[in-house]
């Protein structure tokens, strides 16, 4: 019996493995398993927090056991497991999903995933605007220029802003800015990061969801800017809504992680 529940434990976790090495942690496609467990908990350990199913600690899909920074998201990721009927749905434990994601992938393959997400810098959202109409012209200017300043005044790096369809050219001083921003990110915060900028479009909105300087749903609402004026003008159909609720997900996740890892409440 404990072979049969450790078995499904991994298959469970093992829906959140991405498909490449800087892959958004986005809905895994593992089918729902029949509940094998009763309590899920939270243990200290050496090296930190464990969530534990009927006191026996979980695995990620590359076989580690999930080993946790803050007794906050062991709590967290045992509350998703607790939370589960009689069927265990991977698609509804995003926090899981983003604990293996860190633990197998990020650890693993940290230069390949700031090297993945640093190609934000040249297509950040932020910096190529429309040249019209002037409504939307003066909504992207209200939401987005309040991180082209903070972009600037956290870490020196000046920001160019086109409009049309050319790309922006960023100097070298901002990318190296940038890329210092990002490179000193712990692994946690760092697969926060990679999970917020596919979603948001943006390094510089994803990095201030991960410094903690932005709610991720002021985030998620910032970098819709465009889809909701359209809702307005055009209205909206749904595939349109379906995506839009799935990026806001995402990008709530990410930042939840976030604010997991930086409460420090208990021992762990």
């Amino acid at each position: 019996m404990r072979a049969h529940r450790l078995g499904a434990a991994r298959r469970v976790a093992a829906a959140t493995r991405p498909r490449t090495a800087a892959a958004r942690p986005g809905p895994p496609t593992s089918p729902a398993v029949k509940r094998f467990y009763r309590q899920a908990g939270v243990e200290v350990a050496e090296g930190g927090c464990r969530v534990v199913l009927d006191g026996k600690p979980i695995r990620t899909p590359a076989g580690r056991v999930l080993s946790l920074p803050t007794r906050a998201l062991a709590e967290a990721i045992a509350e998703e497991w607790q939370g589960q009927g009689e069927r265990v749905r991977p698609s509804t434990m995003p926090v899981m999903q983003l604990a293996c994601t860190a633990l197998d992938r990020v650890a693993e393959v940290r230069e390949a995933i700031v090297a993945e997400t640093m190609k934000y810098a040249e297509t950040d959202l932020i910096c190529h605007r429309a040249a019209e109409p002037p409504e939307l012209v003066a909504r992207q200017k209200l939401a987005w220029d309040p991180f082209v300043a903070w972009v600037e005044g956290k870490f020196g790096a000046k920001l160019a802003v086109v409009t049309g369809i050319m790309p922006a050219q960023q100097s070298a001083d901002a990318v190296a800015a940038l890329a210092k921003a990002v490179t000193r990110l712990d692994t946690w915060r760092l697969t926060a990061l990679q999970a917020l900028v596919g979603p948001l479009g943006s390094l510089a909105i994803a990095l201030a969801v991960v410094g903690g300087d932005w709610p991720a749903e002021t985030a998620f609402e910032v970098a819709a800017v465009d889809d909701l004026w359209q809702r307005e003008k055009w209205g909206s159909d749904a595939e349109a809504e379906r995506v839009l609720a799935a990026r806001r997900v995402d990008i709530v996740a990410a930042g939840r992680l976030t604010r997991l890892v930086a409460t420090q409440s208990g021992s762990c």
